[in-house]
């Protein structure tokens, strides 16, 4: 029993997986300015600044006795 659960899992799991996407093809004009290079991320946002309002936010009033 615990072989066919085992066997049955990993062929579930196998099937689960998504398919490879391929590789998009841009037209000559996207693939001029830089193709896959135009729609990925290059840094990461900015930190922001805490308001002074929220700044001790999820910390204690008074310490509990």
């Amino acid at each position: 029993l615990a072989r066919a659960y085992e066997a049955a899992l990993g062929a579930a799991q196998t099937a689960a997986r998504p398919a490879a996407t391929p590789t998009p093809t841009y037209t000559a004009e996207i693939a001029a300015r830089g193709g896959d290079a135009l729609y990925q991320a290059q840094t990461a946002p900015a930190a922001g600044q805490v308001r002074e309002e929220y700044a001790r936010a999820g910390q204690w009033l008074k310490q509990p006795n």
